[in-house]
């Protein structure tokens, strides 16, 4: 009998995944990558994090998603999301986790209040100054909308995908 090869990326003793997939590692990979580091004519610029300034983390091709979000938290009918976000939550169903409003909600929560953006109520303290040494940059402020853009895109071909698509397209999709 010929020995058979083992499946690639399983422990099916262990029942556990042993590789990521391509979308995990295209992930991974944009992750890592500092294009967010915005200079100009050399010079490094200081980072505007506060209430109202929080980006969004790109987790591979999002930047559409990202800009689509930014911009409609520009708006005085989204900016209503945070502060209604504890009546939407306790009315939400047991699993939020497919329920949009939930996710448009703590997303909004996350962008607009003071929990993720540094120094904000919530935030996680930055980092001691060593001894007669100098602050270090300012931690940035992101949050990873991963779980809105996985709802959005549930059945949908094209923004289910880690593909490049198109911001208006996403816009048109999102608010039907």
């Amino acid at each position: 009998e010929a020995s058979r090869a083992p499946p690639v990326g399983i422990d099916v003793m262990r029942m556990e995944k042993t590789a990521q997939s391509v979308t995990e590692m295209n992930i991974a990979a944009n992750e890592s990558l500092e294009l967010d580091k915005i200079t100009e004519a050399g010079k490094d610029l200081a980072p505007l994090t506060s209430r109202g300034y929080l980006g969004l983390n790109n987790l591979g091709n999002s930047c559409y998603v990202n800009s689509v979000l930014q911009l409609l938290f520009t708006l005085p009918e989204y900016q209503t999301l945070h502060p209604a976000a504890p009546a939407i939550f306790a009315t939400a169903p047991s699993d939020p986790t497919g329920d949009l409003p939930s996710q448009l909600a703590k997303l909004g929560g996350a962008l607009l209040g003071d929990r993720y953006n540094p120094g904000g109520d919530g935030a996680p303290p930055p980092p001691p100054v060593p001894e007669g040494g100098e602050e270090g940059p300012a931690p940035e402020a992101a949050v990873a909308p991963r779980m809105l853009i996985s709802l959005v895109g549930k059945g949908h071909s094209e923004f289910s995908s880690s593909r490049q698509q198109d911001a208006a397209e996403y816009l048109a999709h999102l608010v039907e």
